[in-house]
């Protein structure tokens, strides 16, 4: 047995394996994070590549990732020429990604020392890896947890794939779900919804959080809200066969209503009388009304964005350290093909 442990452990070390992680004004935990990183990389595996993108960091993020280059290997540094959301600026460390395995990490409390175990699943299901975060919420206000168990509802209703409840963006992924991740042809991206989209096989590994600074940078009301619109009004048409229906309904409804005056009218019987009956049915036409408008606005805004033809982000530019391959000989990339 001992032999074989030697064996698997011999063959997942000659895996080229990508990092990457989106930075956004963290400065301050930049150099303890990547000493982090790489150490862990080091001592793994043979080569790996680890990609830092820039956010279009305000702080002195740019600075100091020159003095670490110079000292570490393997890493390549890009700077978006203007602030993305956070899976637009994966999307662009995933596009040059060149590993046979992927994997994505947040540096504000993301622990590098699980890296190994995302490699190993993410070889052994040969599709994606999920990191749910088990301490998350306690962390969170209680805002953030009503809006998160409201969004996952309405996912639930909307999706036919829902991202996993509690999944940040520390995920594993294979050559192969990462060549289909690629072919969705979206402008926004979704990682996590993605993933379950794709139909390649799915784990999760359960992991703590470790905070790198005092409190956890989180989105504004306005940009969770922003982004789960996005989410759901992007990758799913059940909205608009909900209003479909609905609105079916409704017209059959207004078609009974019309019947039923014609027949009182016939026997000459008086309706009703009174604006409270005529006030709440309009009331709830125009309500309908505004809401079937507001679906379509929303449908009509995202097609628009996927239609435009511009690239989802813009570089400014990108440094490389001074040594990319650890070890030429070794290096098999790509060490396992897209099947």
């Amino acid at each position: 047995m001992g032999g074989v442990k030697v064996k698997t452990k011999k063959i997942i070390k000659d895996y080229y394996i990508s990092v990457i992680s989106v930075l956004d004004n963290d400065a301050d935990i930049l150099q303890r994070f990547v000493k982090e990183t790489v150490d862990v990389l080091k001592e793994n595996y043979e080569n790996y590549e680890f990609i830092l993108i820039d956010n279009d960091s305000s702080d002195k993020t740019a600075e100091l990732m020159d003095s670490i280059l110079k000292k570490e290997e393997c890493l390549r540094y890009v700077k978006l020429s203007k602030k993305y959301d956070t899976e637009v600026a994966l999307s662009a460390g995933l596009d040059m990604a060149i590993g046979d395995v992927i994997i994505t990490l947040e540096p504000q409390y993301d622990p590098p020392k699980l890296i190994p175990k995302f490699v190993s699943k993410t070889i052994e299901k040969t599709g994606i890896v999920y990191g749910i975060r088990t301490n998350f919420d306690k962390k969170m206000p209680l805002s953030y947890k009503v809006g998160k168990e409201l969004f996952h509802l309405f996912c639930k209703v909307f999706f036919e794939f829902s991202p996993p409840k509690n999944a940040g963006f520390f995920m594993g992924m294979s050559r192969a779900a990462l060549n289909a991740i690629t072919q969705i042809k979206s402008r926004s991206k979704f990682l996590r919804v993605f993933g379950r989209k794709i139909g390649h096989k799915i784990d999760t590994i359960d992991y703590k959080i470790v905070l790198r600074r005092r409190r956890i940078r989180k989105k504004s009301f306005m940009e969770s809200l922003n982004y789960g619109i996005s989410v759901i009004f992007s990758n799913s048409h059940r909205p608009l066969r909900v209003i479909s229906y609905l609105g079916f309904i409704v017209a059959i409804g207004n078609l009974l209503y019309v019947l039923a005056v014609i027949i009182a009218a016939y026997f000459k019987r008086s309706l009703i009388q009174g604006w409270t009956i005529v006030s709440v049915q309009n009331s709830i036409m125009y309500f309908l009304l505004f809401i079937i408008l507001v679906i379509f606005v929303e449908f009509s805004i995202r097609s628009t964005e996927t239609l435009r033809d511009e690239p989802p982000y813009y570089v400014d530019y990108e440094k490389d350290s001074n040594v990319m391959i650890r070890n030429e000989k070794q290096r098999r990339n790509v060490y396992e093909s897209a099947r």
